[in-house]
């Protein structure tokens, strides 16, 4: 139960794989090495066989010139005796190879015997050259020449003759020599032979190991890709193919893979109930639950999908806001341009329909009259209220509720509304409204009127939205309406002062006729009144009785009164007519 735990975990498996090829790595590792030691060991052999024997080939040559008389090769070749020496020494017994640092191991035991019959030849070579090298080779001896022929001529006196032998042991020496170097060199020959074929075995032994290891690695890697087929690939294809149909997986139910898998199971009833919870808000089902939901764990998808049902939940609503205030707008523009020219009616179409739409119980209109000195606000429409609110037709600025809107010109809003203020009235009785809505009609600044609202319920914040962007409109029409009523009145009474100057100016034109024969007489008058007044002069010049200058004096006294009476009443009437 505990190795079956254990092995249940993908990791577990592949340490514990890990662990098996490294292991077999190992000792393949130490296989190889010991394989390639070995071929290196007989290679080094062969090699330090093959010196060997060229340095006993050196060793003969110079031996040789030796024998013929150059004596000053002794060092050397009692140098490459050492040499051949230590070589031997060195293939039996094994150590460092000179100015090298490799290091030779004894040859094997079939090498061994030819190596030994070496030593053999060897030590017969090395005595025979010693001999050689130690003892002279030539000996001298003196004998008497024959006597000579006598001749003519003076005959000289004969001289004795020295005669050189060879040393007898160097003799027996060189003889045995030839005979020793030919046993060694064929003994050499045999050895070479030996550590090549040995070299080959190794190298076949070393070319058997490593395909063997091949043959093995492979055979555990196809074993690890069948496990890892087994245990990973064939339940990864398994999960994709549920990944993709989004049906459970059932398989594995240990380990990683079971860990994936209910994972995967889990998500894919995610998916589901996401998939189904998406096509309700497809179809408008903006209140479908998320089925499969835990409130304790709820996972990032199903908490994306909540918040975007909340997003097109309110998304909705504002839209509903949205088009519920300019379907409102677009009905009171249709009131508002229908009805401008009297603003009574028009105040009781807009009220009413205010009411309606915002579903309130209650309703006034107030506009600001400004003819006189005092300005107050007047009631001209309302809507359900009752006789007492209807008697109450002028406020003063700042009186109540409603004076005190026009004087902040803010809306007011109220939920609780003191006894007595208003009371909705109905044929079941009466009762104070929940809410009180007043709503400054302003434009720029400028106050034109207010809305009072009452209802049962609280208003929505888009409800007062909605009345105070309809305040803007109402006012700019009664601003309109007040202005085109005031135009009417000024427009009236130009039409009356027009006529009123027309019958003055009839009026005066009579005048002017009348004056203008007035001035015609008054001139022919005057005209008169000099002729006579100067033929009162030219008489009054002739010399006449006393009585006649006095007449004559009254008469121009007389008629310079008329003539001033003239030019008086000739400018009284230029006054009229210019008047």
């Amino acid at each position: 139960m505990k190795l079956n735990g254990l092995l249940s975990s993908l990791r577990n498996k592949a340490l514990l794989i890990v662990i098996v090829f490294g292991l077999i790595s190992w000792a393949e590792f130490l296989v190889l090495r010991s394989k390639f030691r070995n071929l290196n060991e007989r290679q080094l052999q062969e090699e330090l066989a093959q010196n060997s024997a060229l340095t006993a080939r050196d060793l003969a040559l110079q031996l040789q010139l030796f024998v013929q008389g150059r004596r000053e090769l002794l060092g050397s070749i009692t140098a490459l005796a050492n040499k051949q020496d230590e070589q031997l020494h060195i293939l039996a017994l094994g150590g460092r190879i000179e100015s090298s640092t490799e290091i030779v191991s004894p040859v094997s035991y079939l090498s061994q015997i030819s190596l030994e019959q070496i030593q053999g030849a060897w030590t017969n070579y090395k005595k025979s050259a010693v001999t050689i090298a130690t003892h002279q080779v030539w000996k001298d001896s003196t004998v008497a020449k024959a006597a000579p022929v006598q001749t003519d001529s003076l005959s000289e006196e004969s001289e004795p003759e020295t005669i050189h032998t060879l040393d007898s042991k160097v003799a027996e020496a060189r003889t045995l020599l030839d005979g020793q170097w030919i046993t060694l060199t064929a003994k050499y020959d045999d050895l070479i032979k030996d550590l090549d074929l040995e070299t080959r075995n190794s190298k076949q032994s070393l070319l058997l190991w490593v395909g063997s290891i091949s043959f093995l690695n492979v055979l555990l890697i196809a074993g690890m890709f069948f496990l890892f087929r087994q245990n990973v690939l064939n339940p990864i294809k398994s999960l994709q193919q549920s990944a993709e149909t989004r049906v459970h997986f059932n398989g594995v139910k240990e380990g990683e893979i079971g860990q994936v898998a209910i994972n995967l199971n889990r998500i894919i009833d995610q998916l589901n109930n996401a998939s189904g919870f998406v096509k309700n808000i497809e179809e408008g089902n903006l209140e479908a639950k998320f089925e499969g939901l835990d409130q304790n764990n709820i996972d990032q998808l199903a908490s994306a999908l909540l918040a975007m049902r909340t997003k097109l939940k309110t998304m909705g609503e504002e839209e509903q806001r949205r088009k519920w205030a300019n379907e409102g707008l677009s009905r009171f523009v249709d009131i508002l341009r229908s009805n401008d020219d009297n603003l009574n009616a028009l105040g009781d179409k807009i009220i009413s329909t205010l009411v309606q739409y915002t579903g309130s119980n209650q309703g006034g209109l107030y506009v600001l009259n400004d003819e006189t000195e005092n300005r107050y606000l007047e009631l001209i429409s309302l809507f359900a209220f009752n006789t007492k609110k209807f008697e109450q037709q002028k406020l003063k600025l700042g009186e109540g509720l409603v004076g005190q809107t026009y004087l902040e010109k803010e809306t007011i809003y109220l939920t609780e509304i003191p006894e007595d203020y208003i009371r909705i009235s109905s044929g079941l009785g009466e009762t104070n409204p929940k809410a009180i809505l007043i709503v400054p009609l302003k434009v720029d600044k400028e106050v034109y009127g207010i809305v009072e609202l009452a209802s049962f319920r609280e208003y929505q914040p888009h409800e007062i939205t909605f009345v105070e962007k309809l305040g803007e409109t109402i006012a700019a029409t009664l601003a309109s309406v007040k202005s085109n009523q005031s135009n009417r009145k000024l427009l009236e009474e130009s039409k009356m002062a027009t006529e009123s100057l027309r019958s003055q100016e009839e009026e005066m034109r009579q005048n002017m006729e009348e004056l203008t024969a007035t001035q015609e007489e008054m001139s022919r008058k005057e005209r008169d009144y000099l002729l006579k007044i100067k033929e009162l002069e030219d008489e009054l010049k002739e010399p006449t009785r006393g009585d006649d200058w006095a007449v004559a004096k009254e008469m121009e006294r007389t008629l310079q009164i008329n003539l001033e009476a003239l030019q008086l009443a000739k400018e009284e009437a230029l006054a009229r007519a210019t008047s």
